[in-house]
């Protein structure tokens, strides 16, 4: 996963889930110096990704959902 970087943002939160599910089963904070993460073991075709921002009080933005790059 790959995202733009939040202003203040302490850590993100990424989130995923197979298509078929409506409630997110999986998750990992990363921290906010590196906003790329890999997430192994999950299938791209399957899933839909998402990703939020944490402040350093653990407030949370709401979830981005991932897709295709703006077209240049």
């Amino acid at each position: 996963m790959k995202w733009a970087p939040v202003k203040d943002a302490a850590t993100y939160r990424l989130y995923w889930r197979r298509a078929d599910r409506n409630d997110w089963s999986d998750g990992r904070v990363v921290l906010s110096d590196a906003p790329t993460e890999v997430v192994s073991g999950a299938i791209v075709d399957d899933n839909f990704f998402g990703v939020s921002a944490l402040s350093v009080d653990d407030r949370e933005s709401i979830v981005t959902l991932g897709g295709l790059p703006p077209a240049q």
